[in-house]
């Protein structure tokens, strides 16, 4: 058995616009007659009336419309000033060392990655080791490499190209 959506509520204020547009249309259509107005024919002031109910619930409706746009508008506009709030970024080019990866900051002084955008934006860091770095510090330590020993089992490396056979 399928639940039934709930009916979304009108939009605010197309209720009063409607019961106004009628009581506006019932006014006009008695108050014709008593002015003296000449019609040809006693179908014209209904003609009349109707036509000014749909022009006056027209207008109702596009009130509501605008209305409803309106407060979305400024619900995604409060949204969008918060999100900009909680955004820094960074800009220019801050100079990097192509050896040690650091950052010289605006007083001259040589900081990691990680300390210089810890402190320019609002991100933090933790730090990790790719199995290929690993390797590479441990190869360089004299010890053997983690990647074939029983026990490391760590997801493949998509950042690391299949590595060309070693001469030794």
């Amino acid at each position: 058995m399928q639940a039934i959506a709930p009916v979304p509520a009108p939009p605010a204020g197309l209720t009063a616009g409607l019961m106004l547009a009628a009581l506006s249309a019932a006014t006009w259509l008695t108050g014709d007659p008593l002015t003296g107005s000449p019609f040809t024919a006693g179908w014209i002031g209904s003609w009349n009336a109707g036509i000014r109910l749909a022009s006056f619930a027209a207008m109702a409706l596009a009130t509501a419309r605008l209305r409803a746009l309106g407060e979305g508008e400024r619900e995604l506009t409060r949204h969008l000033r918060q999100s900009l709030a909680e955004v820094r970024t960074l800009s220019g080019l801050p100079p990097i060392c192509a050896r040690c990866k650091k950052i010289r900051d605006d007083q001259g002084y040589w900081q990691r990655i990680a300390d210089y955008l810890s402190h320019h934006t609002d991100a933090t860091f933790t730090h990790g080791l790719r199995r290929s770095c690993a390797d590479h510090m441990l190869k360089g330590a004299g010890l053997p490499p983690l990647t074939g020993s029983p026990g490391f089992e760590s997801p493949a490396d998509p950042t690391t190209a299949p590595a060309a056979p070693s001469e030794t």
